[in-house]
């Protein structure tokens, strides 16, 4: 990843599973950090998930935080901006998919429009990727996921 920094891409990095290859020089130079609350509390040793995102950003300034609640919602922060969503409910069958379609609703909704709100909200109408079996075949379309009229819960 390094290597790709000098190059000058945008990265949006997404540690899971955290290992010891992850490094934290890696981190740091991420634009966006994409993660649970259980590998923030690694990298931050704070249990508690609503004081995670300010530990992280003190640590990797200049690095859009993301971080997903699982069923309690999701929190973003970045260059003083704050969103927070709750989760959608939908009928849970299979998280195969859950995560990566909800990295990749947010980043392609961000970089095309350039709202973290909006790209949250459509990344969190993509839970409906777990109302389905499978990996693949889980995975909503956008046309899906604007359609649907899942609206997050209040954030817990």
């Amino acid at each position: 990843m390094i290597e790709s920094y000098a190059r000058g891409p945008r990265i949006a990095l997404n540690p899971a599973p955290m290992n010891n290859n992850i490094s934290l020089q890696s981190m740091a130079l991420a634009d966006w950090l994409i993660l649970n609350e259980t590998e923030a509390q690694e990298l931050t040793g704070l249990e508690e998930p609503f004081a995670q995102p300010g530990k992280l950003s003190k640590r990797f300034p200049g690095t859009a935080i993301l971080l997903t609640l699982g069923a309690r919602g999701v929190r973003y922060s970045a260059e003083g901006q704050t969103f927070s969503f709750g989760s959608c409910k939908v009928e849970l069958v299979d998280t195969t998919a859950a995560g990566d379609t909800f990295v990749g609703f947010f980043l392609s909704t961000l970089l095309e429009t350039g709202d973290p709100a909006r790209a949250l909200l459509t990344a969190t109408r993509s839970a409906l990727a777990v109302s389905r079996n499978g990996a693949g075949q889980s995975i909503p379309t956008l046309q899906q996921v604007e359609k649907c009229d899942l609206e997050p819960q209040p954030f817990k």
